[in-house]
């Protein structure tokens, strides 16, 4: 019985079956591929989740703040007249 079962494995063995794909060069390949698959798959799902939640249409919370402090800027600088100064800033709002 084990005469048996030593000559069928070593009949696996031999027909390239045995080894699992390790011994025939195809395993490093493989294992490559196989990591490479789940990186682009991870990478994708975080690629995915990154941009949700977020409104383009709609400024960053500071965004009202530095817009008023660059049209105080530019008041005080004369570049703009109090009257336009008025016109934009009842504009961001």
């Amino acid at each position: 019985m084990l005469a048996t079962i030593n000559s069928a494995s070593n009949a696996v063995a031999q027909s390239g079956w045995g080894n699992h794909m390790w011994g025939s060069g195809w395993g490093w390949w493989m294992g490559l591929v196989m990591v490479g698959f789940w990186a682009a798959v991870i990478w994708f799902f975080v690629a995915a989740s990154r941009g949700r939640g977020k409104n383009p249409s709609q400024p960053e919370p500071g965004h009202l703040d530095k817009s008023r402090a660059v049209l105080a800027e530019r008041l005080a600088r004369g570049d703009i007249d109090p009257a336009e100064y008025r016109d934009r800033l009842d504009a961001l709002q």
